[in-house]
């Protein structure tokens, strides 16, 4: 057959290019999201060390948020490194960066907030000098975070030990293992030490309180003197 003649070919869009096609398949949405993984992990990261500054600056004061915030920074910052260690020492079935390990990294976050807002709460209410007051606040609530929060985490995840799953033993029993126990060294042991040194000053409220209950056992104590020379 021949080609086909300039009337026919009028009104008729020729294509000069080749088409641009996609392949596409269930399978490549889950690979998708390693290409900007890490951009992610950071973004939220970021927004939730701020939400914590903001957050503990309301019931607080700047100083002592900025404080626990880095104490919750290093909780993720060093579990990201204890992985990588655990990586290259235990080696087998290594630990990736996806989307299970991000999720646990930033849940460290919220796990960190909750070793490290008690003892450094309970600071800010106590009197004296600062290795006095961090030694006051560990003696008031240390027991509770080791006891109430630690242990019983640590008994939760135990049982993730013998899943036969490799999944549940790598991301779920690893990580959140060496979530505890970071957030126990950071929250009992180097939370006290920064505020025994660098911590904030007396809190106003306390100063207040502390001059308001001197002012009643005063007026307490005139009452008592009165009543007794009006019965002598």
């Amino acid at each position: 057959m021949g080609l086909p003649s300039p009337n026919v070919l009028i009104g008729l869009e020729v294509e000069t290019e080749a088409p641009v096609a996609y392949t596409y398949s269930l399978y490549y949405v889950y690979y998708d999201q390693y290409s900007y993984i890490r951009g992610v992990l950071f973004q939220n990261v970021f927004i939730g060390v701020g939400a914590i500054i903001v957050s503990m600056q309301v019931i607080s004061s700047l100083w002592t948020a900025l404080l626990i915030s880095l104490c919750v920074f290093l909780v993720f910052f060093e579990l990201m490194g204890v992985m990588w260690m655990c990586n290259i020492v235990l080696g087998g079935y290594p630990v990736e960066i996806n989307a299970v390990f991000v999720v646990n990294l930033i849940t460290s976050l919220g796990f960190g907030v909750e070793f490290c807002n008690h003892i450094g709460m309970n600071f800010l209410k106590q009197k004296g000098t600062r290795v006095e007051r961090a030694q006051k606040a560990m003696n008031a609530m240390g027991s509770s975070v080791v006891v109430g929060i630690a242990s019983t985490k640590l008994l939760g995840i135990m049982v993730l030990a013998f899943a036969p799953s490799s999944l549940f033993r790598l991301y779920y029993f690893r990580m959140y293992l060496f979530i505890i126990i970071l957030g126990v060294f950071n929250g009992l042991c180097f939370l006290p030490v920064m505020l025994s040194h660098i911590g904030p000053p007396q809190n106003e409220i306390a100063e207040l309180e502390e001059k308001a209950n001197m002012y009643e056992m005063r007026k307490v104590g005139e009452k008592t003197s009165g009543y007794r020379t009006k019965s002598q």
